[in-house]
């Protein structure tokens, strides 16, 4: 899988855990780690959750586990 077509989907999913904590924004950073390859024909979990807020930031994290291993790790930063 393309690792732009990852972080896109990062984005959106981080944004989600967000909104389901009620603090959701706009990204301000988004950093993605690359663990290993993502396969196209296997199915794949997308975890996300909130970490912490300081005032108005809010930081998540999150996980791609395809097979029950980690190929992909994604941290945010957004605010309201």
């Amino acid at each position: 899988m393309h690792g732009a077509a990852l972080a896109g989907a990062f984005d959106m999913v981080l944004t989600a855990a967000n909104t389901i904590a009620a603090v959701a924004g706009p990204t301000l950073l988004l950093a993605v780690t690359f663990k290993h390859p993502t396969l196209i024909n296997q199915p794949a979990i997308f975890e996300a959750w909130v970490t912490h807020t300081e005032g108005r930031r809010t930081f998540s994290r999150g996980q791609l586990v395809q097979a029950g291993v980690v190929t992909v790790e994604a941290e945010a930063c957004s605010s309201p």
